[in-house]
């Protein structure tokens, strides 16, 4: 399975249902009007806050992109706290239109959340922009009117919909992604019973095995990059990718018997 097909997913899981919007009809508001729904309250915080415990997987608990699925991702989830590489920028308005197309051009594995309703959108933003209040400008009416013009956000937040229960969106997430956790269970399994010099050579390298190992699976042409490409993406977040620090002391020998040592796992 592709990352992005195990994040669109993710992404189903996340939205505590998927949506169906029924006729937005609603009338249009305009960018003042809009900006005191948008305004974040303690209810509306709560939400996002739960919301974005579906998204910790990638992103961290804390929103700092450390979490569990970051080892197979390059490049690495968004970290909340850090105001610099937005790829569509850290407004209010940029992170909605974020969540409403994806990052296109395959610059990330963010796909689109277009089918969390629109209000859980605007709590998740608000949650997001309360981890680092600091790092992001305020909400404008000026900016509420453009959302409003391209994306008809005042029906959308009015909208009726139709929700399909989370145990079914997380039953088909465990079902579509068995394959690929089995393939990794028992390349985890065979490293672990494996004795052999090649596994007492590089187990000292590997603080976790299971991260390493869907690293390896999952990461864009991470089993078939050359050795330097290999190198750099293992060292571009190597704790997260259940490396040890020591193998920035590998050679260029060294790093190439790794990769194959792992695939042979695979």
């Amino acid at each position: 399975m592709k990352i992005k097909h195990q994040l669109t997913l993710v992404a189903l899981a996340c939205t505590v249902g998927a949506v169906c919007y029924g006729g937005l009809q609603a009338e249009a508001q305009s960018g003042p009007e809009l900006l005191q729904q948008v305004q974040p309250n303690d209810e509306m915080l709560k939400k996002g806050e739960e919301l974005f415990s579906q998204c910790a997987a990638c992103h961290g608990a804390k929103g700092m992109g450390d979490g569990a699925a970051a080892a197979a991702l390059n490049p690495k989830p968004r970290n909340f706290h850090q105001d610099k590489n937005w790829v569509n920028g850290r407004k209010f308005s940029e992170i909605y239109k974020t969540l409403e197309e994806g990052v296109k051009g395959g610059a990330t594995g963010m796909n689109s959340y277009k089918q969390l309703p629109a209000s859980d959108r605007v709590a998740l933003i608000n949650y997001i922009r309360s981890l680092a209040p600091s790092n992001y400008p305020p909400v404008s009416a000026e900016e509420m009117g453009q959302l409003q013009e391209e994306y008809n956000v005042g029906a959308a937040l009015k909208a009726k919909k139709r929700l399909i229960p989370v145990k079914v969106a997380m039953a088909k997430l465990v079902e579509e992604s068995k394959p690929q956790r089995e393939k990794v269970a028992k390349a985890v399994q065979k490293l672990e019973k494996d004795q052999g010099s090649e596994a007492k050579r590089w187990k000292p390298f590997i603080y976790d095995a299971s991260r390493a190992l869907t690293f390896l699976n999952n990461a864009k042409n991470a089993g078939q990059a050359s050795v330097g490409d290999f190198s750099k993406m293992v060292m571009a977040s190597a704790e997260q990718n259940g490396f040890t620090a020591q193998v920035a002391q590998l050679t260029s020998s060294e790093w190439q018997a790794l990769q194959s040592y792992l695939k042979s796992l695979l």
